[in-house]
């Protein structure tokens, strides 16, 4: 009960709202000191037409330190008002005052921690970070293949964002294109190449949020924490937890377009200030800087019209007129405006050409294959060129290759992996085999 106790009017207003001829009720709400339990559920409830409202309470045993109106509510577990003035004028005067001996201040000569040691924790966590912008690009095209300008716009605008001593706000792109064409899998690279070449500094984390999951305002404590007393309360909040744990996170907000508003009115706050905040019946929420992270928003829509825009007007990269064009396409395809315009930079993601899908097929294979155990050093153009058949004509890009590949070569390389088979070795074939790699010809075939 200690949050209603502290809580705002107008957190007092919005629950009694939610009240109206329903019953709100809060789990393990805190007791006043004395009472056995020390937690009971708590409710509100407040008649539609009369508009009298009525508190409950599981009851408990009240300690000495309550008033006999407190101790007479714990005990018979019910007490009604005739209106909003008459509970709140309770809640704040005798509900109060039950609880006053647990709340009396620290003498303010009293210290709790050492705040040198913590003054010096704080500043240490602000050093910059510098990273060379083309070193970082070109350790990211050897598994992101064909996007060179989205590349290496995205690794100018994180090697200045980690320089910043003092970054006020975390750095915020915005990846367009078409699905299925290296947006997610560059993040995923960024967060490893970062995590290899500032080793000195720590590992940076990759946290994936898929948008077209948050589509309901509810899905918002999935993200921040349920306030004390709502369902879900206690079992954590995905982004929150994950940014107080690693600061520097590179957070994908994977189809951004289909978050719901609530959700996007959280994620301008924290690209404004810097903090995202949990929510909290109480307003004691926990708060957590975001300055150090790299939020990376994605999205398909008209991504083919954008592409063809820019071709027309020869202006891939050149930062003024993909800026402008990706900003005009989006607002036109119905994307929050106030997003957009907390957009520092745009990534454009082109269409694979044939070649390209080729290379990213043959890398693809080399990972699958290392999942069975199987080092490749060699890759049979036919075992390529199986792949993309079988491919070809679907929308989703790079994507479902592994699962052709895995389909295709899948028995042949556990089998490999099974015999322990090391050194370098080829896929070759028709017929698939893996082979050493010596044993093969530069065709890949036996």
């Amino acid at each position: 009960m200690k949050q209603f106790v502290d809580g705002s009017d107008q957190a007092f207003a919005e629950l009694l709202q939610r009240a109206s001829g329903a019953c709100i009720r809060f789990r393990q709400q805190p007791m006043p000191p004395g009472s056995q339990p020390l937690v009971a559920d708590v409710g509100f409830e407040r008649d539609a037409v009369s508009g009298q409202i009525r508190l409950c309470v599981t009851p408990v045993r009240p300690g000495q330190a309550a008033g006999p109106e407190v101790r007479d509510w714990l005990a018979s577990g019910t007490r009604d008002f005739g209106n909003p003035g008459d509970l709140l004028t309770w809640i704040r005067g005798p509900l109060a005052q039950a609880f006053a001996p647990a709340t009396t201040p620290l003498s303010a000569d009293v210290a709790l921690t050492d705040m040198d040691a913590v003054r010096a924790g704080l500043e240490e966590q602000k050093q910059a970070i510098y990273i060379d912008a083309g070193t970082l690009s070109a350790r990211m095209q050897e598994k992101i293949r064909g996007q060179d300008g989205a590349i290496q716009t995205l690794s100018a605008a994180v090697a200045r964002h980690l320089a910043r001593r003092h970054p006020s706000r975390p750095a915020v792109l915005f990846a367009v294109g078409p699905s299925g064409v290296g947006k997610t899998r560059s993040a995923e690279r960024l967060a490893e190449v970062l995590s290899d070449i500032d080793g000195a500094e720590g590992e940076y984390r990759y946290l994936r949020l898929d948008m077209s999951e948050y589509q309901e305002a509810h899905r918002v404590s999935q993200l921040l924490g349920a306030p004390q007393g709502y369902v879900g309360y206690g079992e954590g909040s995905q982004l929150l937890d994950s940014l107080a744990e690693h600061p520097r996170t590179i957070v994908l907000f994977d189809e951004i377009e289909k978050a719901h508003p609530s959700i996007l009115r959280v994620l301008m706050n924290a690209m404004d200030q810097g903090r995202l905040s949990s929510a909290s019946g109480s307003g004691a929420g926990r708060e957590v800087d975001c300055r150090s992270a790299i939020f990376l928003f994605t999205s398909n829509l008209r991504a083919e019209g954008i592409v063809e825009e820019l071709t027309r007007r020869h202006g891939f990269g050149t930062s003024m007129i993909e800026d402008e064009v990706c900003r005009s396409a989006l607002l036109a395809a119905g994307l929050a405006p106030e997003i957009i315009g907390r957009i520092a930079r745009f990534l454009v993601y082109q269409t694979l050409d044939s070649e390209t899908r080729a290379q990213i097929v043959a890398d693809a294979i080399v990972e699958v294959a290392a999942e069975y155990g199987v080092a490749l050093s060699r890759v049979s153009p036919f075992s390529v060129i199986e792949v993309m058949k079988k491919a070809r004509g679907r929308s989703f890009g790079a994507r479902p290759e592994r699962y052709f590949i895995d389909e295709l070569y899948g028995a042949v390389l556990a089998a490999a992996g099974g015999k322990g088979v090391t050194g370098p070795l080829a896929l070759i074939g028709p017929p698939y085999a893996v082979v050493s790699a010596s044993d093969s010809d530069p065709e890949g075939a036996p």
